[in-house]
């Protein structure tokens, strides 16, 4: 029986020196401050012009759109797009990838035509003859395949120093400690990011 009464005890003991450190730590952590906004880095911005090309007369869409702003040239050439991006030179390193997407069109009529040929072909009543046959020139299938895809051009960014930048978290995060106060951080990459083009161009720029 006395030994139960010892485990009790210590158990007892165990509880009040949690509640102890739980109320220290709950005191400690009550006396900081927030101390807003802090951004890593020295917060030297550049700037970098871009020139890529596009094809003519195909639909183009430019990837981060929501953080782009389009700005009709008409000194340039249907076929040019520049590209100003500003960023922080010390965490990353910008560049421009283009690649090409097919375009997902649904012809109610075109799927109509194809339901009514299997069925003839179903039946045996069709007769013998040329179903691809779509009476078009070379020309025109590149025109209505052209049609069906679009250009994207994604803004990437070469990520460089995220040792540094870790270190720099852990050293600003210890300073803030001893200060007493909370942050929120935050790593700025990129800032301002603009598109020129001309009014041609635009006509085929497209937003999803």
């Amino acid at each position: 029986m006395k030994k139960y009464g010892i485990m009790a005890a210590v158990f007892a003991a165990g509880l009040l020196f949690i509640g102890i450190g739980s109320g220290i730590a709950f005191a400690e952590f009550s006396s900081f401050t927030y101390g807003g906004k802090s951004t890593f880095g020295n917060g030297q911005m550049e700037v970098r012009r871009f020139e890529e090309e596009r094809t003519p007369d195909m639909a183009f869409r430019l990837d981060r759109y929501r953080n782009i702003d389009v700005v009709e040239d008409e000194n340039l050439p249907a076929d040019k797009l520049i590209f100003e991006i500003e960023y922080n030179p010390e965490f990353v390193e910008p560049r421009i990838e283009k690649y090409t997407e097919e375009i997902e069109i649904f012809d109610e009529e075109e799927t109509a035509v194809e339901e009514t040929v299997g069925e003839d072909a179903a039946g045996g009543d069709m007769a013998e003859s040329d179903v691809s046959g779509d009476g078009l020139t070379e020309e025109d299938r590149i025109r209505e395949k052209m049609k069906n895809t679009e250009e994207v051009f994604h803004i990437w960014e070469n990520s460089k120093n995220e040792m540094e930048l870790m270190w720099g978290v852990k050293d600003e995060v210890l300073r803030s400690v001893k200060e007493r106060k909370i942050y929120d951080y935050d790593v700025e990459y990129f800032g301002k990011m603009t598109v020129y083009m001309s009014p041609q161009a635009k006509e085929y720029l497209k937003y999803r």
